[in-house]
């Protein structure tokens, strides 16, 4: 499970696009974690930037993620029906 530490630590990384940090993991972080958009020209464009221009709310930088599923890994495989002639 995560902490509220290790949840402050991943959105700082993918707010700041990994500033500060060696290549490639800054690229990683900025175009990857965080959406970065690398035009033709070499210009950068942020999802953020994008959606103030688009007028629509800005998307968050992490999600709560879903509870984990219990699943029996011991269980017996269920046999399909034997088809029909």
């Amino acid at each position: 499970m995560s902490t509220r530490e290790d949840k402050t630590l991943l959105e700082t990384l993918a707010r700041t696009g990994g500033e500060g940090y060696p290549e490639p993991l800054c690229w990683g972080l900025q175009f990857i974690v965080r959406g970065d958009v690398l035009l033709d020209d070499g210009s950068v464009v942020t999802l953020d930037e994008l959606a103030d221009e688009a007028g629509v709310p800005r998307l968050p930088y992490l999600e709560e993620m879903e509870p984990e599923l219990e699943v029996d890994w011991d269980a017996d495989e269920e046999v399909p029906p034997e088809p029909l002639r």
